[in-house]
């Protein structure tokens, strides 16, 4: 099986639902700037963030066999409360896969969580044409389960897993002075 990534998006923005995200560019490499929200209701969420264009170009013909995305996050230090409210993937950059993954909570440092894997399709199925269109990409929220918290995003990024056709087979053509042509 083949793999493409991790790539990360050229495009992020948010829906403008529930608590809204600053400076949301900052996700779209992994520097230590960062996009944040701050969420000061027990059980409110963040806006949901689309992150697209991500630049795969998986060969015609292939099948796509599982989407990974890695998010990269923290939470303030000393709350306990910021987790990850939805992670799922998206073929148009708006309707949300079947399969969306939830609940992780944010440890105090940097670190990536990865979602989804070589065998995992979110509840979908994919086209080449739909993983290499720029609309392609990931949809993710924020989410506070207790008194206050305030979440950073530094990166969101993509691997996904192919597999190619088989190649065509070339025949033998005429032959100049001994040598064959292909």
């Amino acid at each position: 099986m083949a793999s493409q990534g991790p790539l990360s998006p050229a495009s992020g923005a948010g829906d403008g639902s529930d608590v809204a995200w600053s400076n949301v560019s900052n996700a779209l490499s992994s520097n230590d700037s960062y996009a944040t929200a701050t969420l000061l209701i027990t059980d409110s969420q963040t806006e949901y963030l689309a992150f697209s264009q991500f630049g795969f170009s998986i060969p015609a013909g292939s099948t796509i066999n599982g989407i990974q995305v890695d998010i990269e996050a923290k939470q303030a230090s000393g709350a306990e409360f910021g987790q990850i409210g939805g992670v799922a993937v998206t073929k148009d950059g708006v309707v949300s896969s079947a399969t969306s993954f939830d609940g992780t909570v944010l440890g105090t440092s940097d670190a990536y969580e990865s979602f989804g894997g070589a065998t995992e399709l979110w509840g979908e199925t994919y086209t080449v044409a739909q993983v290499n269109a720029s609309s392609f990409g990931v949809l993710f929220a924020g989410l506070n389960n207790g008194v206050a918290a305030v979440l950073s995003l530094d990166h969101v990024r993509m691997t996904v897993y192919y597999t190619a056709p088989s190649g065509v087979r070339r025949t033998a053509g005429p032959s100049i002075g001994g040598a064959q042509i292909y």
